[in-house]
């Protein structure tokens, strides 16, 4: 027997709860999909902005060598200038007016960072429209620093020239009280020297240290010439305590009356002859050289900066010779004259270079230290370089 089926009724609204059901997935699905699809448009923007900054990375690098090169080359064509056989503050590599004869680079201005004519960028164009659009977005700002303006450190270690010419800038413009001054010299000299010979240096002076202290903070004395100032952030009496006179970095807590008009780089340096320029040496840095210096140094300057009263322009009368210090309105006699050709010149062979080059949001800092040569002044070699962070 054939039973008879009877057909299941649907309950009301069924199916349009199926149809609800479809519209909330199509919906979760399509969320899904703008999801996935905005991480990878984001993903695709971080990946061309990578790609942007690496381009211009590379492109920021070869702005910032062809900035030390152009620095190089005019620092050769001022020694081969034969008009002006000195270094001084008003010439073309410092920025000033100056001119150098028979040389293209009399046209360039260091002073300007864009692509106006005499700029760096100005002269890096080209035929090539991309590489001038590119240039347009850019600055390059070149700066050279005479090094041989400040007071070689490792001068002062060996104790070339006396603690009682120093120690008035040490407090005065470092603003080192009397009680520290002797630390940080006698320390300073100990880090150098080598005494004893057997490579510990045990030869300690009364106010400074040697290995004994250093033992205990987990490194040695270096026991050889500073490379580099930062050096000095690691000697007694500086290490923990006047770190701010080496970075430049004044702590909060720092009373302002203990806050230096100079800072540590501004007055001295590791790499240079040994021999000042008096052409392009502050006061400060004359000061140090003799105890003596203090009488002579505000005639020095007055005579350097010409009826103008400002230096690096073109009124500015630079000594070309050592002898011209015994000019009756400086007073210094031949005797003083004479002790000082072993610490003075008129004559520069060491230069720092720095150089940043900028486009869009990026930016990089090449430092560079270059050296005429001995023999033939007009060649300048790159003694060494390294990339500086920038702050931006």
């Amino acid at each position: 027997m054939k039973l008879k089926g009877y057909p299941r009724k649907k309950p009301p609204g069924w199916s349009r709860g199926r149809r609800g059901i479809a519209m909330i997935l199509v919906m979760l699905v399509i969320m899904v999909l703008a999801v996935l699809a905005g991480n990878f448009a984001s993903n695709m923007s971080v990946e061309a902005a990578l790609a942007r900054n690496a381009y211009n990375d590379r492109r920021l690098e070869w702005l910032c060598h062809s900035g030390v090169e152009l620095a190089r080359y005019m620092v050769g064509q001022q020694f081969a200038e034969q008009r002006e056989q000195y270094d001084a503050l008003n010439q073309r590599w410092a920025g000033g007016p100056g001119t150098l004869e028979d040389c293209v680079l009399n046209a360039v201005n260091l002073n300007e960072t864009g692509t106006a004519e005499g700029s760096p960028l100005w002269f890096l164009q080209t035929e090539d429209e991309d590489w001038n659009n590119y240039l347009e977005a850019a600055t390059l700002k070149v700066k050279v620093v005479d090094l041989e303006s400040r007071l070689n450190i490792n001068w002062v270690a060996q104790e070339y020239h006396p603690r009682d010419a120093i120690k008035p800038v040490m407090q005065d413009v470092l603003k080192i009280e009397n009680t520290a001054q002797d630390t940080i010299l006698d320390s300073i000299a100990d880090w150098v020297d080598n005494e004893g010979g057997d490579g510990r240096g045990d030869g300690v002076r009364l106010n400074g240290a040697e290995w004994r202290h250093y033992e205990a903070l987990g490194y040695a004395p270096k026991n050889g010439l500073i490379d580099d100032l930062s050096e000095l952030l690691l000697i007694n009496g500086i290490r923990g305590e006047r770190e701010w006179l080496v970075t430049g970095r004044m702590p909060e807590e720092l009373d302002a009356d203990l806050h230096p008009h100079m800072i540590v780089p501004e007055l001295f340096t590791a790499m240079s002859r040994g021999r000042v320029n008096v052409n392009t040496a502050p006061p400060e840095v004359l000061q140090m050289l003799l105890p003596s210096m203090m009488d002579y140094t505000n005639q020095i300057m007055l005579a350097r900066q010409g009826q103008d009263g400002q230096l690096g322009t073109e009124f500015d009368t630079p000594f070309d010779s050592l002898d011209q210090l015994r000019d009756p309105l400086i007073g210094m006699d031949a005797a003083t004259v004479n002790v000082l050709r072993s610490v003075l010149d008129v004559r520069s062979m060491t230069f720092e270079v720095t150089v940043t080059a900028t486009v869009e949001e990026q930016a990089k800092t090449l430092v560079s230290v270059v050296r005429r040569d001995d023999q033939e002044g007009d060649k300048v070699r790159v003694l060494y370089s390294y990339w500086k962070e920038t702050g931006r």
